[in-house]
Protein backbone atom coordinates (compact mmCIF):
# COMPACT_ATOMS: atom_id res chain seq x y z
CA UNK A 1 0.00 0.00 0.00
CA UNK A 2 2.91 2.36 0.61
CA UNK A 3 5.13 3.58 -2.19
CA UNK A 4 8.66 2.25 -2.45
CA UNK A 5 9.91 5.80 -2.92
CA UNK A 6 9.73 7.48 0.52
CA UNK A 7 11.09 10.80 -0.76
CA UNK A 8 8.37 10.91 -3.43
CA UNK A 9 5.80 9.82 -0.86
CA UNK A 10 6.69 12.62 1.53
CA UNK A 11 6.75 15.22 -1.25
CA UNK A 12 3.43 14.21 -2.75
CA UNK A 13 1.78 13.80 0.64
CA UNK A 14 2.73 17.36 1.60
CA UNK A 15 1.93 18.70 -1.86
CA UNK A 16 -1.48 17.06 -1.85
CA UNK A 17 -2.62 17.87 1.64
CA UNK A 18 -1.41 21.37 1.98
CA UNK A 19 -1.04 22.98 -1.38
CA UNK A 20 -3.33 21.28 -3.86
CA UNK A 21 -6.29 20.87 -1.53
CA UNK A 22 -6.14 24.41 -0.15
CA UNK A 23 -5.41 26.12 -3.45
CA UNK A 24 -8.15 24.31 -5.35
CA UNK A 25 -10.68 24.94 -2.58
CA UNK A 26 -9.83 28.67 -2.68
CA UNK A 27 -10.75 28.76 -6.37
CA UNK A 28 -14.32 27.96 -5.32
CA UNK A 29 -14.47 30.21 -2.25
CA UNK A 30 -13.11 33.40 -3.80
CA UNK A 31 -14.07 35.80 -6.56
CA UNK A 32 -12.39 38.36 -8.79
CA UNK A 33 -8.65 38.92 -8.41
CA UNK A 34 -8.40 36.57 -5.44
CA UNK A 35 -9.92 33.77 -7.51
CA UNK A 36 -7.58 34.50 -10.41
CA UNK A 37 -4.60 34.24 -8.04
CA UNK A 38 -5.99 31.04 -6.51
CA UNK A 39 -6.43 29.49 -9.97
CA UNK A 40 -2.82 30.31 -10.89
CA UNK A 41 -1.54 28.81 -7.63
CA UNK A 42 -3.74 25.72 -8.02
CA UNK A 43 -2.57 25.14 -11.59
CA UNK A 44 1.05 25.57 -10.46
CA UNK A 45 0.53 22.95 -7.77
CA UNK A 46 -1.13 20.59 -10.24
CA UNK A 47 1.84 21.10 -12.60
CA UNK A 48 4.18 20.02 -9.80
CA UNK A 49 2.11 16.92 -9.17
CA UNK A 50 2.06 16.17 -12.92
CA UNK A 51 5.86 16.25 -12.96
CA UNK A 52 6.23 14.16 -9.80
CA UNK A 53 3.78 11.54 -11.02
CA UNK A 54 5.67 11.07 -14.26
CA UNK A 55 4.26 8.31 -16.44
CA UNK A 56 3.45 5.94 -13.58
CA UNK A 57 -0.01 4.39 -13.48
CA UNK A 58 -0.21 5.09 -9.73
CA UNK A 59 2.08 7.11 -7.48
CA UNK A 60 4.07 4.09 -6.33
CA UNK A 61 4.06 2.37 -9.71
CA UNK A 62 1.58 -0.21 -10.95
CA UNK A 63 -0.38 -0.70 -7.73
CA UNK A 64 -2.67 1.66 -5.87
CA UNK A 65 -1.35 2.86 -2.52
CA UNK A 66 -1.77 5.24 0.40
CA UNK A 67 -0.83 8.35 -1.56
CA UNK A 68 -3.28 7.51 -4.31
CA UNK A 69 -5.96 7.40 -1.64
CA UNK A 70 -4.75 10.75 -0.28
CA UNK A 71 -5.06 12.24 -3.76
CA UNK A 72 -8.49 10.70 -4.28
CA UNK A 73 -10.18 14.05 -3.78
CA UNK A 74 -8.64 15.15 -7.08
CA UNK A 75 -10.49 12.37 -8.87
CA UNK A 76 -13.85 13.13 -7.28
CA UNK A 77 -14.00 16.60 -5.72
CA UNK A 78 -11.91 18.66 -8.10
CA UNK A 79 -14.30 18.16 -11.04
CA UNK A 80 -17.18 19.24 -8.80
CA UNK A 81 -15.29 22.31 -7.58
CA UNK A 82 -14.36 23.18 -11.16
CA UNK A 83 -18.01 22.99 -12.18
CA UNK A 84 -19.19 25.09 -9.21
CA UNK A 85 -16.57 27.77 -9.92
CA UNK A 86 -17.03 27.51 -13.72
CA UNK A 87 -13.31 27.02 -14.37
CA UNK A 88 -10.82 24.34 -15.34
CA UNK A 89 -7.77 23.43 -13.30
CA UNK A 90 -7.08 19.84 -14.34
CA UNK A 91 -7.01 20.13 -18.12
CA UNK A 92 -6.44 16.62 -19.52
CA UNK A 93 -4.45 17.99 -22.47
CA UNK A 94 -2.15 20.04 -20.26
CA UNK A 95 -1.84 17.38 -17.52
CA UNK A 96 -2.05 14.00 -19.27
CA UNK A 97 -0.25 12.06 -16.51
CA UNK A 98 -2.61 13.34 -13.83
CA UNK A 99 -5.65 12.82 -16.04
CA UNK A 100 -4.54 9.22 -16.70
CA UNK A 101 -3.97 8.72 -12.96
CA UNK A 102 -7.48 10.07 -12.31
CA UNK A 103 -8.99 7.51 -14.70
CA UNK A 104 -6.85 4.69 -13.30
CA UNK A 105 -7.87 5.61 -9.76
CA UNK A 106 -11.60 5.81 -10.45
CA UNK A 107 -11.53 2.57 -12.46
CA UNK A 108 -9.51 0.60 -9.88
CA UNK A 109 -11.57 -2.35 -8.56
CA UNK A 110 -11.04 -1.34 -4.90
CA UNK A 111 -12.27 2.20 -5.53
CA UNK A 112 -14.97 1.13 -7.95
CA UNK A 113 -16.34 -1.34 -5.36
CA UNK A 114 -16.53 1.38 -2.69
CA UNK A 115 -18.29 3.93 -4.88
CA UNK A 116 -20.95 1.47 -6.05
Amino acid sequence: MLTKEPKLAFGLHWQTKRYVLVSTWLTVCTKGENQERAVKVAIGNVETMQEQLGGRRFIGGDTIGYLDLMMGFIAYMLPVWEEVAALTILDALKFPNLAAWQNNFVDHPAIFAVER
